[in-house]
């Protein structure tokens, strides 16, 4: 069955506030490829290049960093210090979509005037009662029941080393606003 796709538009007033939910980046990008595992679970020649470890992520980091690169050489959207940021940086594409995202959502919401709740995907882990409540108070709601027992996810910091890390974090700076660096600096590896 073909489905088509059907764009709709919903009334701005429907909107009355938001929650901006952020997670470490280098667990963001990992996360992703994992998704591209699953997707590609059935294609077993590409899982053996990709095998669900680091090396495999830099395998096709390596990949689509060499699939983008003309593209890239070739952007005019792209300036030469962003591009010189993008070596050393595993999935570099990815990286810059993370925080235009990032950058996007905190323009909409402040553009629309909406109440917005920030909120780190850690201080599930670090602090889940009160994470919840402080979620529960913005969004004006009672908890009904018990909360379901949070799973922790995946610390897949090493499949970055300390320097690609470094490199990341500089990108990341450059392209962020301020606004969003503001939320992402405490994943700073300096």
């Amino acid at each position: 069955i073909r489905r088509r796709k059907k764009d709709t538009i919903y009334s701005m007033g429907l909107v009355q506030r938001a929650t901006h939910l952020i997670r470490n980046p280098f667990n963001n990008l990992v996360s992703r490829y994992h998704l591209q595992l699953n997707k590609n679970s059935k294609d077993l020649e590409w899982v053996s290049k990709h095998p669900n470890s680091p090396e495999g992520f830099r395998a096709h980091c390596k990949e689509m960093d060499t699939i983008y690169a003309r593209k890239e050489e070739q952007s005019r959207l792209l300036s030469n210090d962003i591009r010189t940021l993008f070596k050393g940086v595993p999935c570099h594409a990815e990286v810059f979509k993370y925080v235009q995202w990032h950058n996007l959502a905190l323009a909409t919401t402040k553009r629309l005037h909406l109440p917005t709740h920030v909120l780190h995907y850690e201080s599930y882990e670090t602090d889940f009662n009160a994470t919840l409540q402080k979620l529960l108070e913005f969004l004006d709601l009672e908890q009904v029941g018990e909360a379901p027992t949070f799973i922790k996810g995946k610390d897949c910091l090493h499949y970055y080393t300390i320097n690609q890390r470094r490199a990341a974090m500089k990108l990341i700076q450059r392209v962020a606003t301020p606004e969003t660096w503001e939320l992402l600096k405490h994943y700073n590896v300096e």
